[in-house]
């Protein structure tokens, strides 16, 4: 036969249960809805940075232009025929894949036959990959070259196997602004550079996909007979984000036709045997596994290069990434990261080996309605064990584990759970579970007390 005491126990761990279950759903309401503010971001930068860091990709060297190669090469905008000979020196040294981190939109004014130089040397080497941007500010005008220049971008688009969500953004084809045409036809491929998401100077993520329809604006002027045609018009197609085209290189998934893009998932890539994953949310962005502060992959100076002091072994079969490194210079993209101020060319690289080594920090909130309910759960089931005063230090342990347990997922799995609304569950649920602490009831019906219950 029951006692009142064993009853009402069991009573109080029920609802103990219930009432932590329905904090946990909750919970994840909070959650979803601060998933990208400011508090929770900055509480995700906060994993990245306690967990232990990884040693770099040896495979990745930055050649920088730095204060000492603007110094002895001159200010940017440097001559395109500086760049060729770049280009040259790291082709000559072996360099397995070349990723050169300046924009090319224009003819050149200041350097007459330059573009002829430079084109000249993406050719030679074949193993260049040059970046675009996304201007929807661009100037309303689209010139035959701007034209042409979006029709040879087709060559790196993906037009098949892509599934997206109804609020993926669409972006218009017509104001990604890419190199010049010869340039496109000489570099082994065209991506998207990094760049920071809504207005800000801050780089968590970098979008890998760009969906879009491909439609052309009216030219300014008449288009002439030596025109390609496009062969994509009016259809849905992805363009690649820089780090992605070129971990697709490397990883030797060069057909388009093997790449299968979900929106809110992953990219495939089908490079071998069994598809490579690569984790994106609903915009086409991946989470950027950062190696470290700036200057944790090796930077190299320009000049150095150019006058052979370095020698050949720091460049064969590495990825090169070609770049501003100078934080004062006219042309630098220097962008804000959770581990401080970095230059956008070592962010790329930081984007390139978390795709090639599968590192990608992953955030889904589906992931998370499962781990707040199972949490939820096992507060429901431990927190009624404690005395009341047991009960705070046991919380506040709880709060501290949950964060330590966030770090190894973030460290072994690659999974990023809410910091925030996870440690507000823990501290609710302790609050709930006293405020439901069989007390005076159980004293005066039983004649025991709460320290004995």
């Amino acid at each position: 036969m029951r006692t009142a005491l064993q009853d009402h126990s069991l009573l109080y761990r029920m609802s103990v249960l219930l009432a932590v279950l329905v904090l946990g759903l909750l919970a994840y309401a909070l959650a979803a809805w601060a998933w990208n503010s400011p508090v929770e971001l900055g509480a995700y930068d906060m994993l990245l940075r306690m967990r232990p860091l990884a040693a770099p990709r040896s495979d990745i060297v930055i050649v920088g232009i730095d204060e000492a190669s603007e110094s002895s090469l001159g200010r940017p905008p440097l001559s395109r025929t500086v760049h060729a000979r770049i280009i040259d020196r790291l082709h000559r040294a072996g360099a397995k894949v070349i990723v050169y981190d300046k924009m090319f939109a224009q003819p050149s004014v200041s350097y007459p036959g330059s573009d002829a130089a430079l084109q000249k040397a993406l050719s030679a080497s074949g193993n260049v990959f040059i970046p675009m941007v996304y201007d929807p500010l661009r100037q309303a005008s689209w010139s035959p070259s701007d034209i042409k220049s979006l029709i040879l971008l087709e060559r790196d688009a993906l037009a098949e196997q892509i599934s997206y969500l109804p609020n993926t953004p669409d972006y218009r084809y017509y104001f990604f602004v890419p190199p010049m045409a010869d340039f496109i036809s000489a570099a082994k491929g065209v991506g998207v550079a990094v760049s920071p998401s809504n207005g800000s100077y801050f780089v968590r993520s970098a979008q890998l996909a760009y969906l879009t329809r491909v439609l052309y604006p009216v030219p300014s002027g008449p288009l002439p007979q030596s025109m390609p045609m496009p062969r994509l018009i009016n259809r849905v197609a992805v363009l690649q984000g820089l780090p992605l085209i070129v971990a697709k290189d490397i990883l030797g998934d060069k057909e388009g036709l093997s790449s299968q893009v979900s929106f809110g998932r992953n990219i495939a890539l089908f490079a071998g045997i069994s598809p490579y994953y690569v984790p994106i949310d609903k915009q086409g962005a991946m989470y950027i596994d950062f190696a470290g502060p700036a200057g944790t992959y090796p930077n190299l100076g320009a000049a150095d290069l150019l006058a052979g002091r370095l020698d050949r072994s720091l460049f064969e079969d590495k990825i090169v990434l070609v770049g501003v490194t100078d934080p004062t210079s006219s042309l630098a993209a220097v962008f804000n990261t959770p581990f401080g101020h970095m230059p956008r060319v070592e962010i790329t690289a930081n984007a390139i080996a978390s795709i090639l080594s599968g590192t990608a920090p992953v955030r889904r909130q589906k992931e998370t309605l499962a781990v707040f309910l199972l949490l939820s759960i096992i507060l429901g089931l431990i927190l009624p064990l404690f005395d009341r005063w047991e009960l705070g230090p046991a919380t506040f342990v709880l709060a501290l584990t949950y964060i330590v347990l966030d770090v190894l997922a973030l460290t072994i799995f690659h999974r990023a759970f809410p910091v925030v609304p996870g440690v507000v569950l823990i501290l609710a649920a302790g609050v709930v579970t006293a405020l439901l602490m069989p007390a005076v009831f159980v004293e005066e019906e039983t004649g025991i007390t709460a320290e004995e219950l």
